[in-house]
């Protein structure tokens, strides 16, 4: 079977400002992207659970392929 069919879309990064939003954009609830975004500032993010489970999501996706 073709991987490219098969891989799922790039992650596509909006930004809080701007001014028309097509139909994907329209469900960002942005209070929860502003949230993320300051978790994230503050270190919440960088912990070893955090990085163990993202190198299992990782793994996970290149061996699907």
């Amino acid at each position: 079977m073709d991987q490219g069919s098969q891989r799922r879309g790039r992650l596509r990064l909006v930004t809080i400002m701007g001014g028309r939003r097509s139909g994907r954009e329209a469900g960002v609830r942005w209070s929860r992207v502003k949230a993320a975004r300051a978790r994230i500032a503050a270190g919440f993010y960088d912990r070893a659970d955090v990085r163990e489970k993202l190198l299992d999501v990782i793994l996970d996706e290149l061996t699907d392929r």
